[in-house]
């Protein structure tokens, strides 16, 4: 690097003359008849407060872009009838969608402060969310050509702002243009459009979630994401963001398998395997590995009760005795959980006297609660998983009796006649009803609710099954379901109750 000389002044070195430097004046600059200053030594020090400033006006003129972004939604939605559509610049500017992704992202992940801290618990086990929710803002799709990803952006943000103005215009406008958009993106056939699809898909996922009587969409979205799954293979879901959005999909997948008895791509020892080869299940995604099989196991079960005449009965003790394996590998999960020492959860409270005053005196039973959302996500799955396959052996059950010459060899095995099985189907169903309360606080967000959905609907199963004897406990569900209602899962009620 070059440095200044002190002998020259700074007009003589703009000029490229010598300088004999000379104080208070060089020679140069006196005869040439200019003005000399000479050579300032001393040092000149600037304040760093107006880049402060800036940075501060920065963070303003984010807040501002926030806030007008969301008022332009609001007064959409508050208007009697639409205007023309929302302004295009709110998808292309990226400001404004980041701006959307740390609402939706606010909104889903449920808050730390006010739960682990509840109960005198001081367990500390990282809780689950939506994990996907959480690299929206990483993805870099925000200015494709297509804006898929920014229009379902948009399209769920619109929806969550929505609720608060209790109209739905706009997000019925930006839920449209998400799925025009979408739909004109596979037709580019461009593989690489898939990582920008199936965040998209999750994002429209949601806003059904919000709509009501949507559960034929929220089936379609998720058969779409399975099979963008499925063309990206195991090995490409084992790293990156498609690990993680793997991740947050993969329980609805099964889930929704298990809602419609077929079976599921997942059940495969290839995609049970090779996406968690570099990063070991947590410990929701260790249960959904014991029962991703059980889709499948519905779907036999079915085909075998629909073909008594045809069937054989070693197919029937085949087709049983996978279900009480299914339920031994659960008690193994659950074993191996409570080995850290710390309880899981326990009784604390008790439902409303509105609820108590109605109910038996079985069921006056303190409220479940939970070190975190991750435990309490886990057993209210883990309970919803045993009752479904509970309810198969009970149907199995059913057929048999009184046929005392045709009873098969899995009956040894279970050690548990209709009445022992009829009795832990209930007990695991209020476990799920008396964590509602839990899952249903303020601080879990949306994500809480959401989380309750497919529980909620085995539970219901279960009572229907055994009604008119559950009344009291199905009008406990659904008093939850008009709290999901209230909360903004507006497709609960078909979700859970299946109209």
């Amino acid at each position: 690097m070059k440095v200044k000389q002190k002998s020259v002044c700074q007009n003589c070195r703009t000029r490229k003359l010598g300088c004999d430097g000379k104080r208070p004046e060089c020679s140069q600059c006196v005869l040439s008849g200019h003005k000399c200053d000479g050579y300032r030594t001393d040092w000149k020090f600037i304040s760093h407060t107006p880049m402060i400033s800036s940075i501060s006006q920065q963070h303003n003129q984010a807040a501002l872009v926030r806030k007008e972004s969301q008022e332009t939604i609001l007064r959409a939605d508050q208007q009697d009838s639409p205007t023309g559509p929302i302004p295009l610049q709110l998808y292309l500017n990226p400001l404004v969608v980041c701006n959307f992704m740390e609402l939706i992202t606010k909104s889903f992940v449920p808050q730390n402060d006010g739960i682990i801290q509840m109960c005198n618990s001081d367990y500390m086990e990282p809780q689950i969310c939506g994990s996907w929710v959480k690299v929206l803002s990483s993805l870099p799709y925000l200015n494709t050509p297509t804006l898929v990803l920014p229009r379902a952006v948009t399209a769920l943000a619109a929806s969550l702002l929505s609720l608060r103005s209790k109209s739905c215009w706009t997000c019925s406008e930006t839920y449209h243009s998400a799925i025009r958009t979408l739909r004109e993106s596979f037709c580019m056939n461009c593989r690489s459009s898939s990582l920008e699809q199936i965040p998209a898909i999750m994002c429209l996922t949601l806003v059904e979630l919000m709509i009501p009587d949507s559960a034929a969409a929220i089936a379609s979205h998720i058969q779409a994401v399975g099979l963008l799954l499925q063309a990206h293979g195991p090995s490409m879901c084992s790293f990156g963001v498609l690990h993680t959005l793997f991740l947050g999909f993969r329980s609805l997948l099964i889930m929704q398998a298990c809602r419609s008895r077929q079976p599921t791509f997942l059940a495969s020892q290839l995609w049970i395997d090779t996406p968690f080869s570099r990063l070991s299940p947590s410990l929701m995604q260790s249960l959904l590995n014991e029962v991703v099989n059980l889709p499948s196991l519905l779907h036999q079960s079915d085909c075998v009760l629909g073909s008594l005449v045809q069937s054989d009965l070693s197919d029937i003790n085949k087709a049983i005795c996978s279900f009480i394996n299914v339920l031994v590998r659960l008690d193994e999960w659950e074993a191996a959980v409570q080995q850290g020492g710390k309880p899981c959860y326990w009784r604390c409270g008790y439902v409303s006297q509105e609820v108590e005053s109605r109910a038996s005196d079985d069921t006056c039973l303190g409220l479940l609660w939970y070190p975190n959302v991750t435990m309490a996500n886990a057993f209210t799955n883990l309970w919803a998983f045993r009752i479904v396959c509970l309810s198969e052996l009970k149907r199995f059950v059913a057929h048999f009796l009184g046929r005392d010459n045709e009873q098969p060899i899995w009956t040894r095995q279970l050690d548990m006649n209709y009445d022992d099985i009829q009795a832990q189907i209930i007990s695991f169903a209020k476990n799920i009803s008396l964590s509602m309360v839990y899952l249903l606080q303020d601080e879990m967000g949306l994500f809480g609710p959401a989380s309750t959905l497919f529980p909620l609907h085995v539970t219901y199963q279960a009572y229907k099954s055994l009604d008119p004897r559950q009344q009291v406990d199905i009008a406990y569900l659904e008093n939850i379901v008009d709290r999901l209602d209230q909360k903004g899962m507006k497709s609960a009620r078909a979700l859970v109750f299946g109209h």
